[in-house]
Formats: structure tokens, sequence, C-alpha cells
């Protein structure tokens, strides 16, 4: 800007430090800075960070005694130790860039990118002139059961510790660093109502989960393990005849005795009447909703196979080893002469799957019956009861150990194990479930007849076009063959070493973690992938920051606003605990020229706060004035400047939620520039600036004295007078042309 920013700004602080006044608006500055950037015209609120940053950099480039820029290339690593790499690039950025703006606010860090492919490593190592910060996301628990592909092995209850806005990746390294499962051999699926809510696909947000939904994930077959194609299944369970009632669908009297039992509707079989009379009470209510549908039992599951092995045997034994872990199921002996379909019984059913996929009684849905049909439109047909006699009233709940008759889980790979009788009778026939396709809401689908797969030997089943598949228990006591079947909660085991479950993490965060952060690997996004000389792509390489030079001013800026849904800005209002006084940033620092024994320490001088939200916002601040010999001294103690208004504050209540920018100054290195002079090596000073030079710098400065002094006399008639032009001279001298130092040897 042709020293004009490094003119006004020198002004500026002559007459703040003049004493005269007790507030001044720099309106001369805004509008100069306003000329070269047009985002900061006008009365906008706009980043304090992007302020600063622009105000320095100006300053450096007015302030550059480097006046003829030479050309110079990145230093490269090539194997090189990092002290040579790092002394270079540091003095080869210094051919082009050399300013107090430089010796007091900039330092180095270094960049280790490695390609996730070739694993080739590039170090680089770049100025900053400030570090800006992540703040630890709001933490959220998420509480899963994790099913292995052993179907035997019992689930697993992990508590995770994730980001409030983590997606499912983010969830699946996770389970990846605490069981070893990859995440390409995870399924994540969400269950409500006993069926599969929703499937989570790549880039999917987890941000809707709440503490008490029930999310699964399923470890499936690795092809590259099975070396072959792997069938992936998802299964619900049903049961082909609905629950028992026990109270009247329109009197809501209990069935308590034998000889009370109750009649259902021989139609959808969910509703359960005394007598006729409360049958036909209800009807007219009941019947919009008198529909048969299968009644969901337990918890559904994913299983994976190789297809070679799909066959029916293979397939009923993984789905009844992985139902085991949701359902109880006792298999009653077989009494042939009482359950029979030849039975004499008014409402026998012969079931069978229609067009629209529900088990229906025939006698009942029968279209040529149109007096049977008519009779229980009109809620006048005779109810079916509920159970049979005593004999049949089996407990669940009590059939613990097994008594002979109760069907095991098969050894997973025992081909047709318990399937196929010893007489030659059909597997699927004596299986206690059929096995039908459905839809991904778990019912049969109603624009094609379903599918039933049969037993076919060794024969495995074409599930190249099925993913979604029912197990239907036969539930029936009025057919030969039954199961009684029951949910039950999960068994599951957990996880040792997990922490404990609170929906919300709610803990402070410390300046220290946000460093952590600022310094540990991260993977590069797709937009910000790097490109890797020796693959000839751009790969998404894992890149580390560490500090390297440090400087004698250290700015931080907290993170608190973060971009969200493309263009939005959220801000985070949480708490950071940063030290007033001894920051230790050693274990951030890789550079050898750290000494363990004198660890570089950084003093708090003055704290930018944000307080209010993105669309309306106040900015205040804290600040004190050190001691030149002691940073931790104060020869002018803590104040607040809130717009005109500066009060005394006190120390113990700087740290505020509101903090957004903190500057500190470093323990034991004097950054005066008149002191810093006197310790350089005279032999290193600059030649002189041209006549032309200085001349044209007095110009500058009496236009900025006279334009002060114009803007001052129209805002107040008490305008403050502005210093000696030849004092301005002298300190713009000794900015602008003071000898090159490295700031790592004043004393």
């Amino acid at each position: 800007m042709h020293g004009e920013l490094a003119v006004a700004f020198a002004v500026l602080l002559r007459l703040l430090w003049s004493g005269t006044q007790k507030s001044l608006a720099p309106s001369r500055l805004k509008s100069l800075i306003s000329v070269k950037a047009p985002q900061f015209t006008g009365f906008a609120q706009h980043d304090a960070q992007e302020f600063m940053a622009f105000l320095l950099d100006g300053l450096h480039e007015d302030l550059n005694r480097i006046k003829s820029k030479p050309y110079i290339e990145n230093a490269e690593s090539d194997g090189r130790p990092d002290e040579v790499v790092a002394e270079e690039s540091w003095k080869r950025y210094k051919l082009r860039n050399d300013s107090i703006v430089v010796d007091l606010f900039q330092g180095q860090y270094k960049s280790t990118v490695v390609c996730p492919e070739c694993h080739k490593v590039s170090i680089n190592f770049d100025p900053f002139l400030y570090l800006s910060v992540p703040l630890p996301k709001k933490l959220k628990m998420f509480v899963v059961h994790l099913f292995y592909r052993d179907p035997y092995k019992s689930p697993v209850r992990l508590v995770l510790r994730l980001c409030f806005d983590a997606r499912v990746e983010d969830m699946k390294d996770e389970i990846y660093r605490k069981t070893g499962i990859l995440p390409k051999n995870q399924r994540v699926l969400e269950v409500y109502n006993r069926k599969i809510y929703k499937f989570y696909t790549k880039g999917d947000s987890l941000t809707d989960i709440n503490p008490k939904d029930q999310i699964f994930v399923f470890e499936i077959l690795d092809k590259e393990v099975a070396k072959e194609p792997v069938a992936e299944v998802a299964v619900v369970q049903r049961v082909l005849m609905p629950f028992p009632v026990t109270v009247c669908s329109s009197c809501g009297k209990e069935c308590v005795a034998e000889q009370e039992k109750l009649k259902r509707c021989t139609r959808c079989f969910r509703v359960g009447y005394c007598n006729q009379t409360c049958q036909k009470n209800h009807w007219e209510q009941h019947k919009a909703s008198c529909k048969f549908c299968l009644d969901l039992v337990g918890q559904p599951f994913v299983l994976s196979v190789p297809e070679s092995q799909a066959t029916f045997s293979q397939l009923c034994n993984l789905m009844e080893a992985y139902s085991r872990h949701s359902v109880n199921v006792f298999q009653p002996p077989v009494e042939s002469a009482k359950h029979t379909f030849s039975a004499p019984h008014s409402s026998t059913l012969s079931t069978s799957i229609s067009s629209a996929g529900d088990v229906q009684d025939n006698r009942m849905c029968d279209e040529d019956n149109a007096t049977e049909k008519s009779r229980h439109d009109s809620g006048e047909v005779i109810m079916d009861e509920n159970s049979t006699d005593s004999t049949e009233k089996w407990s669940v709940s009590s059939l613990s150990p097994p008594t002979p008759g109760v069907t095991q889980p098969l050894p997973v790979g025992t081909a047709q194990g318990g399937h196929r009788m010893e007489d030659g009778t059909n597997s699927s026939e004596m299986c206690m479930f059929n096995i039908v396709t459905v839809n991904p809401y778990g019912e049969t689908h109603m624009s094609k007849t379903a599918q039933v797969f049969e037993d076919k030997g060794d024969e495995p089943l074409d599930l190249s076009t099925v993913y979604h598949l029912a197990m239907d228990w036969k539930n029936d006591r009025k057919q030969g063959s039954y199961v009684l079947v029951e949910s039950k909660d999960i068994e599951y085991t957990a996880n040792e070493g997990g922490p404990n479950y609170d929906p919300l993490e709610e803990d402070n965060i410390t300046l220290d973690q946000c460093l952590q952060l600022f310094t540990e690997p991260e993977v590069l996004s797709p937009q910000e992938a790097w490109y890797c000389p020796s693959c000839k792509e751009h790969r998404q390489a894992t890149k580390e920051l560490s500090l390297w030079r440090l400087p004698v001013v250290l700015i931080i800026q907290l993170k608190r606003f973060s971009f969200t849904r493309l263009i939005f800005r959220d801000k985070i209002d949480k708490m950071v605990e940063f030290p007033v006084s001894g920051l230790d940033v050693s274990k951030y620092c890789c550079s050898p020229l750290i000494q363990e024994d004198k660890p570089p320490l950084y003093d708090l001088f003055a704290v930018i706060n944000h307080h209010g939200g993105m669309l309306g916002g106040h900015y205040t601040a804290f600040a004190r004035c050190t001691d030149l010999s002691d940073t931790m001294a104060s020869e002018v103690g803590w104040r607040l400047f809130d717009d005109s208004r500066v009060v005394p504050f006190p120390e113990n209540r700087v740290v505020i939620p509101s903090a957004y920018m903190l500057f500190y100054r470093r323990r034991g290195v004097d950054f005066h520039v008149h002191i810093a002079l006197r310790t350089c090596n005279m032999t290193e000073v600059a030649p002189l600036t041209s006549k032309k030079l200085q001349k044209d710098t007095e110009n500058l400065l009496d236009r900025e004295y006279s334009a002060q002094q114009a803007v001052d006399s129209n805002m107040c008639d008490n305008a403050p007078s502005v210093p000696p032009r030849d004092d301005l001279v002298s300190i713009m001298s000794n900015l602008a042309y003071s000898p090159t130092c490295d700031i790592d040897t004043v004393d």
C-alpha cells in the first residue's frame, strides 16, 4: 500500500498514547483499509481475525525491508535432516519477507503429508502469522449392538463417543478401532418396531439418532476372504398366526378361566370377544382394520454366506442361529391325534400365500362363498376360539432347560442338518419357519406373488436379486407341527473399558485440547486432496502439523465458527479454559532448538471476545501493559475495552466463554525494537534508504498529519493534539529500516 497503511497506523498509535482524549474513533484508518479491501466498507459486522490478518499483512508489506524480492524455490526435504531443511526454508523466506511483523509475530511449522497408497512422505516448513486451532466438537454417546459374522458369538454392546455431527464413516472407524472389524465389512442399520427402519450408507449423518434408538451393526463376510461372491440378505422375523387375545375388544373383559376363553375374528385373528353380542357391537369400529397380516417378532438381522454355500439348509441354520439372540423358541411334541388339518373344527385353516402375501383363511376369503362373506361383513360370523384345551398352555419363559423336542441351533455349515428327515421328508416342510421374500419394510410384496424358498438339496439358492427376506415362524397350533415363539431382550456382552453412557458430553474445553487437535494427524477431504508426485494422482493423504520455530507474540484464534450445510455457519459458545500465564507449548513443538530445561512459556496480554451469534454480535477486548523486562508483570493492569468505555478489570475474570482470539508473549524474550537493535551485529545493518525514499516517507507523514487533523476537527471541538512530525519520522525509520535479527538469538 506504498506505506500509507503504516503511516496511518503509526499516527493512530501516537494519538492513542497521547493521553489527550478518553476515546478515539479510527475512522481514517478504516477508510484507508476500505479502499484496498472493499469488504470492510460500511458498518456491517466482520470477523476480527480477518481484519487483523489483513492489517498485519498490510503493515508487513509497507514495512518490508526487502525492496527488490528475488525469485526463490521451496526447499525440498529429499531425506535431509529436518534442522537443515527448516533453516534453509526460513532463510529463503526471509530473502523476500523481512519486517518487524515477521520478527515479532511469525513462526514456522512443520507439515508432514503421507500418501495412503505409495506411502511417500513429503515434509515442508512453512511460516505462520497466527494459529487457527479447532475446538473439540460437542460429543455425543451412541449405543450400538454389534453382531459378529459368527452367529453363535454373543453380540457386544458398544458405547461410542463421537462428534455431535458425526457421519456413519466415523462410527465405523470407531468400531474398527475397538473390534478390528474393517469398515467395509460393517452394515449399520436402525431398528424400529422390530423391523429395519433405515440402512446407513456412505455420507449419512448420525445427528438424528436419539439415545433410545436401536442401532445394530452386523459384520459381513469379506469377499476377499471368501475368495468368491458373497450373498448378503436382511431378514425380519414374523409369526404366521397372531398372538392370542386375552381381553375382549368390545367390553374389555379379561379372559381368566379356561371356560371364559375368547373367540377371535376368523379373518384377522387380532381381536377377541366374549360372545357374538360383543362382536356385533364392535364390528362397525373394527371392520375398517379387519385385515390379516403377520406380526413381527424378535429383531431383524443381516447375514452373509458364500454364494456357492447358500443352500436352503445352510440358510435355515444361519437364520435359526441369528434369531435365537432375540427370540425364545419351543417346539412341543407333535400330537397328531389332536392337531391335524382333518380335525373337526369350525375354523380350521389351510394356509397359503396369496398375491398380497397374507396368510388367509381360505374358507372365509373364498369369493365363491358369498353367503359366508356377507355374514362376516355384517358381523354375524361365529368367532374362532382362542386356543384349544389346557394341554396346549405352554409357558415359553419356563422352558429352560430345554426338554426333548426343543430344536437346538445347528452348527453353521452342517449340510441339511436337522432339516431333512430320515424318511426322506422334504426339509422345507419340516422346517420351523418359511423363508419368504419381502419388501424393505418387512411386508410381503403386494405387486407380485411372494417367492417361497424350498429345499433344493445341495443346489445353492439364487439370491442375486433378493436382499430382504422374512422367516415366518410356524406357530399355528392347529397344524401338526408348530413352535411357540416369544420375543426377548438381546443378550449381549458389554464392551470392557468403554466409556460410561452419557447422552451428551458437557465438560469444558481446554486450550491444550485445541492445540492437540491442531497437531494431530488428519485425513484430507476429497476437496483438499494432495497431489502425490510419486503416484501422479490426487490422494486423500494424511497430514500432520507441528510447531518448529516459535514467535515472540503468539496469536491463537479459537475456531468457534464452522460451516454447515454449505453456506450456513454455526458458532460454538462453549467455554474454553486457557491459561493467563505459563502456557507451555513444548509438547506441540518438534524443533530440537527447544531446550528441555527451558520450555517455551507464554503469558497472556490480550483477548478479543465475540458476544452474540452469526446474525448479530459485539466485540470487546481485555488487555494489559506488560513490563518490558518481565512479561508476567504489568505496568498497567487488565482493562476492559468496550467501544468507548475502558475500565479496570480483574484478572480472574478474563477467561470467559466469549473469548475468540488470544494474544501471548513469550517469556524471557525481549522484543522491544530499540533493545533488539543494540543486540544485533552492526555489520549486518542494511544500507540506509535513499534520499528519495526518505523524502517520500516524509510526504506521506505530512499528508496523514493533515488528514488526521481534518478528521479530528470535524468530529469534535476538543480534538487531540497530533504528535510532532519529527517523532513520527523517527518511528517510521526505526520500524522500516531496522537491521535483520533472528529473534531466537536475542538475549
